[in-house]
């Protein structure tokens, strides 16, 4: 059978060759993001290299690839759905990367006493600052500030907060700690820093990011298909032996001992 335009088309996005080409310019964006942050910062890096144009297209082009790896080893037997299993879940892991690069939001929150506070300040490359609204009101009520004996290093540092969303009137005092945010609406407010010396005041961190539950899906998916793939293969080629479709040369191939029907002058 002639090889159809499809199928070279599908070949070509399928080849190892682009992987490869693929995941070393993904190495060279996130080697320049690190320059990047060296120079100019966490924010600046982000915004030059991981959540650039150029990114966004690498990880497309690996989708299209496992995509077109997926179609080209179809069609499965029951002992292969680990190994399907575990590239769904890497579409989805990349699919929800994309995600959080085009619409992730990420700013700070500067409480002082007797302020009510109701904006995210966003970090971006603009010269001009950019707020957005959160929905939710924040006051603070106290911080407190642990320091290791003899040190002044802080061991932990909380943040009682006072929040009002006068939507629902919902209203209560809550505690932001280090590794323990505040998640509501969306939004992950987390402790981020402080003012040494005053307790009237804090610094959190604000985080809005609609990816987040499509990369721990996928993460979910390919920690499954590998579990398969590890643990419950070998017992599915047993209970499921594929059947391999013979070639044309073992079906033209004549049982020993049949005479040969070529004729003799």
């Amino acid at each position: 059978m002639s090889e159809t335009s499809t199928d070279k088309i599908l070949k070509n996005l399928g080849s190892i060759k682009l992987t490869v080409v693929i995941i070393v310019s993904m190495i060279s964006i996130w080697s320049y993001a690190t320059y990047i942050e060296s120079q100019e910062g966490n924010q600046a890096a982000l915004d030059k290299a991981i959540h650039a144009l150029p990114m966004d297209i690498l990880i497309a082009l690996l989708a299209m690839n496992l995509i077109a790896c997926t179609i080209l080893r179809s069609p499965y037997s029951v002992d292969k759905y680990p190994w399907l299993i575990t590239h769904i879940g890497i579409l989805i892991t990349l699919a929800g990367a994309v995600v959080s690069h085009q619409t992730a939001l990420v700013g700070q929150i500067v409480l002082r006493q007797g302020q009510t506070i109701d904006k995210v300040r966003l970090f971006t490359n603009s010269p001009i600052p950019m707020q957005i609204p959160l929905d939710f009101e924040l006051e603070i009520d106290h911080f407190e500030v642990d320091y290791y004996p003899g040190t002044g290093k802080a061991k932990e540092y909380v943040s009682y907060i006072r929040m009002h969303d006068p939507e629902n009137g919902f209203r209560d005092t809550l505690r932001i700690r280090v590794n323990h945010p505040l998640v509501y609406r969306g939004w992950y407010i987390s402790q981020s820093s402080f003012f040494p010396g005053d307790n009237t005041a804090t610094v959190l961190g604000a985080n809005k990011d609609p990816g987040t539950w499509l990369s721990y899906t996928g993460f979910a998916t390919v920690s499954l298909g590998l579990v398969g793939l590890f643990f419950f293969r070998p017992m599915l080629q047993k209970r499921f032996p594929s059947r391999k479709q013979p070639t044309d040369q073992q079906i033209n191939k004549k049982p020993e001992g049949e005479p040969s029907t070529t004729q003799t002058t």
